[in-house]
This record gives structure tokens, sequence and C-alpha cells, in this order.
């Protein structure tokens, strides 16, 4: 069954379901037998959700076997609560709680109310995040993620709730051309701004300039946000193969972007 752009579908107790809507460009997905696609990682998952109650719980999963509790399921869960926000994740639909998780807020749903679930996904790492808020990332380690293409849905357990616009958009990270632009008053050298180019089609993304308007430095958090939004993707920048975008130089050098803090200058500077 597929959640369409608006179209809102009961979830009903102890079901799952994986009719996800794929957004932008895949390259030959899979099926199953039942019409279920097999996902290639890195992807980016969202769905929006809806609790009648405060003991609702809503639940996304990544699965081999699509089997729930009680059925030997080997999901990897990713859960939101109305009432509660210690399980983040677990494996083996719940039957595990994993050791290698960072947690970085809480965070509940908000009841009668649309929320909105996401999940970066890649075979090493995934990130789970509520309504634009970044909740907990896991490190995978053995069988914790039970299939490099695994079928992802969404499981309603003990409580049914309604869910719209579940949407899957492919990771495979998009190669950004970095032009800088100097100007050298006197003889030092200063970043005047970056344009940013399509390394496969050649075109202009955008040109930032190095200072902001409060005459704070481009950061490499604000280049990703920025080149994101002129592509309409997820501005993502974690690591483990979470990266939605990656930047290179003229001269082919990639741009690490592990500390988003610091400025787009100092880095090419640094080159």
């Amino acid at each position: 069954m597929a959640f369409g752009e608006e179209h809102e579908t009961d979830m009903s107790q102890d079901t799952m379901y994986f009719g996800a809507t794929a957004v932008g460009h895949w390259d030959d997905l899979e099926q199953d037998s039942a019409g279920h696609v097999r996902w290639k990682l890195p992807l980016h998952a969202s769905v929006d959700v809806l609790p009648p109650g405060s003991n609702t719980e809503c639940y996304m999963v990544a699965t081999e076997n699509k089997r729930g509790w009680g059925q030997d399921g080997d999901g990897f869960t990713v859960c939101a609560s109305a009432d509660c926000c210690d399980f983040a994740f677990r494996t083996k639909v719940f039957g595990r709680f994993p050791d290698s998780v960072r947690r970085h807020n809480k965070g509940l749903l908000n009841q009668k109310q649309w929320n909105t679930m996401e999940l970066a996904l890649s075979e090493k790492h995934a990130t789970y995040f509520l309504n634009g808020k970044q909740i907990a990332t896991i490190e995978f380690r053995g069988d914790e993620l039970p299939s490099k293409t695994p079928f992802i849905g969404m499981y309603a357990f003990t409580t049914s709730y309604k869910a719209r616009n579940f949407r899957m958009r492919s990771l495979q990270p998009r190669i950004v051309t970095m032009q800088p632009i100097w100007h050298q008053p006197g003889h030092s050298q200063h970043l005047r701004a970056v344009c940013c180019s399509s390394a496969v089609a050649g075109f202009e993304l955008c040109t930032l300039d190095a200072k902001n308007s409060d005459d704070t430095q481009l950061t490499l958090q604000t280049l990703v946000d920025s080149v994101a939004a002129k592509l309409g993707i997820p501005a993502l920048l974690f690591g483990g193969g979470l990266d939605s975008l990656q930047f290179v130089t003229v001269d082919g050098r990639l741009i690490p972007l592990d500390e988003p803090a610091t400025s787009v200058e100092n880095v090419l500077a640094s080159g």
C-alpha cells in the first residue's frame, strides 16, 4: 500500500506497511513478489504520523524478513512515542537494545497533531529526527542492520495511528565543485565569495559571500545548507555514508566536512 502525497492511511495495530514513494533519482530498484521495494543505501526516509492518544507509539522499520514482534522479526526499529523517549533504536524488532547509540536530544510526539519522523540510513550508521530535531545516532555492529538492501516500512505494534507522505530519497551524494573568488588588498589574500556548480552537469548552483550580513564567516554547515536548498535535498552532514553532498575544489581536492563549524575560507586556504 502506498501513502500518496496527501493520502492518509490508518496504521492498524500489529501491522506493517511498505508502500513508500521514491523521490528523486533511483537506479534499478528491485521488488519482491509482494511488490515491496528493496531500497538501496544510503537513503533518507520521512513520514508524517498522527498519534491519537498519549500512549501512541509509531515505528519505522528496516527489515529483511518483514516479521513483527514474536515472529522472529529481524527489523531495526526507530520509535517515536507520545509519552516516552527511552527507545529511539532497537534491533530484532524490540529483541535487543544496541550499545553504540549516541543521544542528541529528547523528543515526544505531539498528540492529535501531524509529526514528521525522518531516518538517514547507511550500511554503517543511522540518524533519527523527530519534527526536525536530531534525536539519536547509531553505529551498526554485527547484524544490527539485517540487510544492505532492506525493506523499509511503518509498523504499528500495540497502538494504532495515521500516516501520510511516506517518502524515500537516495543519499548517493551529489558532487559540487567549489570555485573560490579571492581579492587581494595589499599583500594578503582574502576570500570574497564561493561559486558552487554541479560537478556532473556543470551548471551554476549559487554564489555565496564569504561573510554574512552580520560579518560572521561562511561555515561548512551554511555551505551545505545553502546548496542542499538549491538542489531540494536534505542538508545532511554526518559522515558514515550519510552526507548528502560532497564538495571538491576545481583542482579535484575533496573538502572534508567533519567539522561543520569551520569557516570555508580556512578550509580553502589550508589547501
